[in-house]
């Protein structure tokens, strides 16, 4: 065989192939042999008729079909092998000429990392100052949390919260109704339309009123984007938000164990630089992975950038499954196909290889291993502290599956530990990650974590119920929107 290589793309090579005539004829003969026992010939008993009464028969075309169909995976692996071509993936091929026969297949190689010198990377911990202003506003956060909703008698402002008739018509047609409805006057509401908040403000109880709002040509409800609504307006109800007096009492209700305002703004004090130290160490661990990874070059191929998006694309899923919503609402909501969202995550999904391959050369270069009795202890420990761990969440754990899963978590740590001690010179001690979500994954569907989704814990809890008032924008909006 003739066979020339050169580079497609990241990852990706191209075999060109001239296949020997020989190879061929041997092939045609064998398919000749295969279709004579299936191919009824007339004057002829099943497999029987000559070679050249199948290729008058079917056509010489046929038999090179189904003679390339068996021999181009095995000349494709022989020319890789010759070539020192590894496929990382089943390689995809086309015939590009039949006089000789010539194949061209592009295969996916495996990923190649070279390493910047991570080892002169240096960073600092910047720990930002707690100042009077931020326990100050840590106090006004927690009486917020703590306020109440009361009936005012006064017209509407900003941040009120109002029950109210709405009437919506588009062209002379009713677009919506409601009745008695909750809504929250925030000048950033977007629901049903921006702008439709401002109307209310000044409103008083029993008060009506009309106005007219022009929707966005871009406004993700189709049916309402562009046109003027009508809208007509009573509202029944005013509460505003009363805020607990900053005394003693409110002190001791805050927080337990706290007994007066001094000790709230102490105890706020103190958990704001815990958490500042927290983010600062969260913030240096990103910023040296940063750094190491920019200063590293990696081709992967475009298979396995491939194979992350369906991962990202069914993390995605369970998520929204999980808040009784899907992700093909998400994208009608925002307007994307779900091809045109796919190619948005392949920069993603490339950013998230590169990233773990970077890492797992460096924990290579340092040979950093996991001892079996350190996943041991990793396990029991993160069950010990877990809530009541199922029994399918200790099976996880005790198969090999999720052993290894514990495994690439416990080793990822290990590397970041390293990154820090090596960029800090020993001057910062690694945050340890939380390891609640390795239990919460495994509970919640028969899939495994990845090792990825393993090292990673939400920024923020999320929840399926909205506020009070918000469940009621939410339906309006809805009904809005159709």
């Amino acid at each position: 065989m003739n066979v020339t290589t050169e580079k497609v793309a990241e990852g990706q090579v191209a075999l060109t192939i001239e296949v020997e005539p020989a190879m061929v004829e041997k092939a045609m003969n064998q398919a000749y042999h295969r279709l004579a026992v299936k191919t009824l010939v007339p004057g002829f008993r099943k497999g029987k008729a000559p070679r050249v009464v199948i290729e008058r028969f079917l056509g010489r075309g046929a038999l090179l079909e189904e003679a390339l169909q068996r021999l181009i995976p095995e000349v494709v692996g022989e020319a890789a092998k010759e070539q020192n071509v590894t496929p990382f993936a089943e390689p995809k091929y086309e015939v590009v000429q039949v006089e000789p026969v010539i194949v061209k297949a592009t295969v996916d190689v495996p990923p190649v990392v070279e390493l910047g010198d991570y080892k002169e990377i240096r960073a600092a911990l910047n720990v930002a100052e707690v100042t009077d202003e931020d326990v100050d506003k840590g106090i006004d956060q927690t009486r917020q949390s703590m306020a109440t909703w009361e009936v005012v008698d006064r017209p509407v402002q900003f941040d009120d919260r109002i029950t109210f008739d709405i009437q919506g018509t588009k062209d002379g047609e009713d677009y919506f109704t409601r009745a008695d409805y909750p809504y929250s006057v925030r000048l950033d509401n977007p629901i049903p339309v921006e702008g439709f908040a401002a109307n209310l403000v000044g409103m008083t109880s029993g008060e009506e009123k009309e106005f007219d709002l022009t929707f966005p040509a871009d406004h993700e409800d189709k049916t309402a984007a562009g046109h003027t609504i009508h809208f007509r307006a009573k509202v029944n109800e005013v509460k505003g938000k009363a805020l607990p007096p900053m005394d003693d009492d409110f002190a001791k209700r805050a927080v337990a164990g706290v007994e007066t305002v001094d000790e709230l703004r102490r105890r706020i004090r103190d958990d704001l630089v815990t958490t500042g130290e927290r983010q600062a160490k969260e913030e240096l661990v990103g910023k040296i992975v940063d750094e190491a990874v920019g200063i590293s070059k990696v081709e992967i191929p475009p298979s396995l950038v491939e194979n992350q998006v369906h991962r990202i694309l069914e993390e995605e899923e369970r998520r929204f499954r999980s808040q009784r919503f899907s992700l093909s609402q998400y994208l009608a909501m925002v307007g994307k196909t779900p091809e045109q969202y796919h190619e948005e995550l392949h920069p993603v999904a490339h950013a998230q290889i590169k990233r773990s391959l970077v890492l797992g050369k460096i924990g290579e270069m340092e040979q950093i291993s996991v001892e079996p009795a350190e996943l041991d202890a990793e396990i029991n420990s993160m069950l010990g502290e877990a809530k009541e761990p199922s029994e399918e969440v200790r099976k996880f754990f005790a198969s090999e599956q999720g052993r290894s899963i514990m495994e690439g978590s416990i080793r990822d740590r290990k590397i970041l530990r390293q990154l820090v001690e090596i960029a800090t010179e020993g001057a910062v001690a690694y945050p340890e990650i939380a390891r609640a979500p390795l239990v919460a994954k495994a509970e919640e569907s028969d899939e495994a974590p990845s090792v990825g989704e393993a090292s990673e814990s939400p920024d923020v809890e999320e929840s399926g119920e909205a506020p009070e008032a918000e469940q009621g924008e939410q339906e309006t909006g809805e009904q809005a929107q159709g």
